[in-house]
């Protein structure tokens, strides 16, 4: 997989399923998302298409 001594930086949904693995250089950047209000009107408008959410 890794036979390098190269630093291996993943997220750390990635981290917590490599953990396991002998990675001694690996390490995570914890990453976080914020919709704009266009994005969030646009999946509030999906998921009223779809029947997901009837108001709100």
């Amino acid at each position: 997989m890794f036979n390098d001594d190269l630093p291996v930086v993943m997220t750390e949904k990635d981290w917590v399923k490599c953990r396991s693995f002998d990675l001694p250089n690996a390490g995570f950047l914890r990453v976080s998302a914020v919709a704009t209000e266009a994005a969030e009107e646009n999946i509030v408008q999906l998921l009223r298409k779809l029947g997901a959410i009837r108001h709100g």
